[in-house]
């Protein structure tokens, strides 16, 4: 069991990041935190638990704008060249290869695994949580978000599959990866984030390369992981309902339609945060256990 989960309240037990049913409303918090304020609650969860936060990102490049955005936070610097705009050094930068940074002055390790895929590849999410699962405890993240999709639904497209059939598989590879996601979550906190909503007329001026991606699809794709994970009702993975509620309403997707937008990565990184500091803030004043999370 996670330091995080330890501190659970039933706002933490309802697996919806964002609590849209409504059991915190009391105690809400849902603010906006600065710079200062994301590196101070990293400092005081290494102080908690006595090691160094570890947050890792496995996935496709909206899970890399996750990441992009967490760093966006902890320096005050965008480096998401989706959003910012910026050239950048590949080698440095690694778009499609797994990068690990220490933010000294935060105290917490980032991980990124590119893992477009489920379970095809060398790269894939399967191989991710197998490694991560079977290393030492102390090499484990203490939180791991995670999610793909975008790739097989194109893929299946390119291919002149059935969308349906393929949902179906992609729900099967996605059960096949909850045993090794269960053990990885004795240490770890894994948080799953569905397919974001995505700009249809935008997206199709960049033609076949997004053939296939509409948000009937990406919500089918997003059902068959919300069905499988109740297939397993005794499981502990979080499934981020608001970030996907968030994708939909701000509507914000950047220049390409599929990429999230400055303002949507942002607010969907503040509700994470919240998440994650809500325990923290609650321990300095005083108050175990409690998370006022949205």
């Amino acid at each position: 069991m996670s330091y995080l989960s330890k501190s659970a309240t039933s706002c933490r037990e309802t697996r919806d990041l964002g609590l849209s049913d409504g059991l915190c409303q009391q105690r809400c918090d849902s603010r906006n935190r600065t710079t200062k304020e994301t590196v101070d609650c990293m400092r005081s969860l290494a102080l908690y638990t006595g090691k160094a936060p570890v947050l890792a990102f496995a996935g496709d490049s909206r899970i890399r704008q996750m990441r992009d955005e967490f760093i966006h936070y902890l320096t005050g610097q965008d480096t998401d060249p989706l959003t910012s705009g910026m050239k950048i050094d590949d080698t440095i930068y690694k778009t499609h290869a797994p990068r690990s940074d220490f933010y000294s002055h935060a105290g917490v390790h980032v991980h990124f695994s590119w893992s477009p895929y489920l379970n095809k590849g060398k790269d894939s999410l399967k191989n991710f949580l197998r490694d991560a699962a079977t290393s030492s405890k102390n090499k484990r993240p203490t939180l791991l978000v995670m999610g793909s999709g975008v790739w097989a639904i194109r893929d299946c497209a390119r291919k002149h599959g059935n969308q349906t059939d393929c949902a179906k598989a992609y729900k099967r590879a996605f059960s096949s990866m909850l045993p090794l996601m269960e053990l990885l979550s004795n240490t770890t906190d894994i948080i799953w984030l569905p397919q974001a909503f995505v700009n249809e007329p935008q997206l199709r001026r960049y033609g076949d390369t997004r053939e296939g991606v509409s948000n009937a699809n990406l919500e089918m794709y997003n059902n068959a992981v919300k069905n499988a994970l109740d297939s397993a009702p005794n499981h502990t993975i979080k499934y981020w309902h608001s970030a996907w509620q968030t994708s939909a309403r701000l509507n914000d997707t950047g220049f390409d339609g599929l990429h999230f937008g400055k303002t949507a990565k942002h607010q969907i990184m503040n509700l994470l945060l919240n998440w994650l500091c809500s325990p923290v803030d609650a321990l300095k004043a005083g108050f175990f256990g409690i998370n006022s999370t949205c």
